[in-house]
């Protein structure tokens, strides 16, 4: 009997130690999300890397010929970054995100770190809604960017990128309920499909959003969200071709490029009846070459993870010559300016011209966090 009865200390001790230990880790876990920004991401959804953009050198072809300059006396409008979102979450889940976060357990997944709750983001969205943001499209924000037109006081663009349906379960009721509106980037030959953890949307589920409307649908490319495998590591398949170390058999990789993004453009217009005038590259970034093909593919403006806001131009340099469509943004050309219907065989670009930066939201992303995020 007194065995037992040990054996029942025993027990109990040993699940008291256990809580104990939990509830510290937990407020370990509370009091670093509150403290944590994570403006920039470094670990893009998928297991991937974001390239770290470097500057541009005046001598290398690939280069940015002339520099944009932007007032900045005027706040940036920040343009925010969603991907993947769940709801309500389990003992077993919070267990696993503590393992993975201050253990470095391989317990989560990168879509797990790269998924919000339903509850952190009504938290995002109700701060925006009581400190008086508004959200605009990423038309209004390009007319405001080149000084065509004013926006509200406090203005905020809401992206989602790769279309997973979690935005339809559960963002979208969140965008309702405070009464904003978002940009999903979807890669439209993946749509309806699950890749990479991603279960697409399908065409009439993105209809449905933008019926609603609430939401644009815009372009992630056509199919090219995925890395492939270079010297340097695994790079997206767009940068490795840009950066010739890979090759497509029989293939010229500027057309390569080119085609995806035409075809992206090209399938919005035909399932959505509206054309796609915004791209935002699979993990993160490009580069001027790859820009360049978007810009003579339609695309208005390219969306980055770069963190940063959004700011208005303040003077346009002398030299830049070309136009891109009706958008008075410009490009520098080797050759022939390019159209829509070809892409350009030598041609660097004013990158800034371009480039509208995010604010990335991670499953690590406080509030607190996400309120210095805007203050920067």
């Amino acid at each position: 009997m007194a065995k037992k009865t040990n054996l029942k200390k025993i027990t109990w001790a040993a699940w008291s130690g256990f809580i104990s230990v939990a509830l510290v880790v937990i407020s370990l876990f509370t009091a670093g999300c509150s403290n944590s920004t994570n403006n920039t991401a470094t670990t893009p959804p998928h297991g991937n890397t974001i390239a770290e953009a470097g500057s541009p050198s005046v001598d290398d072809d690939r280069s940015i010929q002339n520099t944009i300059l932007f007032d900045d006396t005027s706040p940036g409008v920040p343009v925010l970054c969603y991907h993947f979102f769940r709801g309500p979450t389990g003992v077993f889940d919070y267990v696993r995100i503590l393992g993975a976060l201050f253990l470095n357990l391989p317990l989560l997944g990168d879509y797990d770190l790269w998924t919000l709750s339903q509850a952190s983001l009504d938290r995002q969205l109700k701060h925006l809604r009581e400190e008086g943001y508004e959200s605009i499209g990423l038309a209004d924000l390009t007319e405001w960017r080149l000084g065509r037109r004013a926006l509200p006081p406090r203005s905020v663009v809401i992206t989602f990128d790769d279309g997973d349906r979690s935005v339809l379960e559960f963002a979208a009721p969140v965008l309702e309920r405070y009464d904003f509106s978002a940009v999903v980037f979807a890669v439209t030959g993946r749509v309806g499909e699950e890749w990479s953890e991603v279960t697409g949307m399908t065409w009439d589920e993105l209809r449905a959003l933008q019926d609603s409307g609430r939401f644009v649908i815009e372009s992630h490319t056509n199919a090219m969200h995925y890395k492939v495998r270079t010297v340097d590591g695994m790079k997206p398949i767009f940068l490795a071709l840009s950066d010739g170390e890979y090759e497509i058999p029989g293939e010229d990789w500027k057309r390569f490029v080119f085609e995806d993004l035409k075809a992206s453009r090209e399938a919005i217009e035909r399932e959505l009846g509206r054309r796609s005038d915004y791209l935002a590259w699979p993990y993160g970034t490009g580069d001027a070459l790859v820009d360049s093909l978007a810009v003579a593919a339609g695309f208005k403006g390219i969306c980055s993870l770069e963190a940063g806001t959004t700011r208005r131009h303040s003077t346009l340099p002398d030299g830049l010559a070309g136009s891109a469509g009706d958008t008075g943004m410009a490009i520098v050309t080797a050759g022939s300016p390019p159209g829509p219907s070809h892409p350009p065989t030598d041609t660097t670009m004013a990158w800034s011209l371009y480039e509208l930066p995010r604010l990335t939201i991670t499953a690590r992303t406080s509030l607190r966090g996400f309120k210095r995020m805007l203050a920067d």
